[in-house]
């Protein structure tokens, strides 16, 4: 694996679980793990929602973008984590699936990412059962050192948006902002408030931030 792989499966997996039933039903992490390594004639990293793939699962989990964990939503959030807002014109599964393959290409990104994503998902300040089950599955996943410690330290760190935005790679900054809203509902004043710092200390544009919430499904 990679941090790249690393990254795109956490925030898959985060997303999918708002539609929990769904993803369990599906095998859950395992499944999702099987799915993610199922290449050749399924089409790759996340494969199509026809050819057996993750695109399959996300499929089955709901079509709507306003769906909590549904396909719409999350192709949205990868096809912006691939290539930013830029990317979103030629927002189709066939299309998000093959850009989530190429990106993102550099670890540094990818790790700014895991970590976005990390403090995400602590914004709030719990870690309810679906969330805490995820994590526990993402750590056995890991197959290399740097993995561990990656996942690891984007669970530890105190959750500071800013010093995190200090960290993202420029010209990234849209791709790394959109790993933590995929992972989320910010449904609560915490996390809307975390994304909102994030958006600024990014130094992201209104219109940007709305156009990556719209693709998302996620409400601002």
């Amino acid at each position: 694996m990679s941090l790249k792989r690393t990254a795109m499966r956490m925030a898959i997996a985060f997303a999918a679980a708002k539609g929990y039933q769904a993803f369990r039903a599906r095998g859950g992490m395992r499944g999702l793990r099987d799915e993610l390594n199922r290449v050749g004639g399924s089409g790759g990293l996340l494969g199509g929602r026809d050819g057996g793939g993750l695109g399959a699962v996300l499929n089955a989990l709901g079509s709507g973008a306003s769906t909590p964990g549904g396909l719409g939503g999350i192709l949205g959030g990868l096809a912006a984590m691939a290539g930013g807002s830029g990317a979103l014109g030629g927002l189709g599964t066939t299309h998000t699936m093959e850009m989530a393959e190429r990106g993102p290409q550099d670890d540094e990104t990818a790790r700014a990412m895991i970590r976005a994503i990390g403090q995400a998902v602590r914004a709030d300040g719990e870690i309810d059962a679906a969330e805490r089950e995820i994590l526990h599955d993402l750590m056995g996943e890991m197959e290399t050192e740097e993995e561990r410690a990656a996942l690891d330290a984007g669970l530890r760190e105190p959750v500071d948006p800013e010093a995190l935005a200090r960290d993202v790679p420029i010209g990234h900054e849209a791709e790394v902002y959109a790993a933590a809203l995929t992972a989320i509902d910010p449904d609560r004043q915490a996390e809307t408030a975390f994304l909102s710092s994030f958006a600024r200390a990014l130094r992201l544009p209104e219109a940007e931030v709305a156009q990556l919430h719209a693709a998302a499904g996620k409400a601002r």
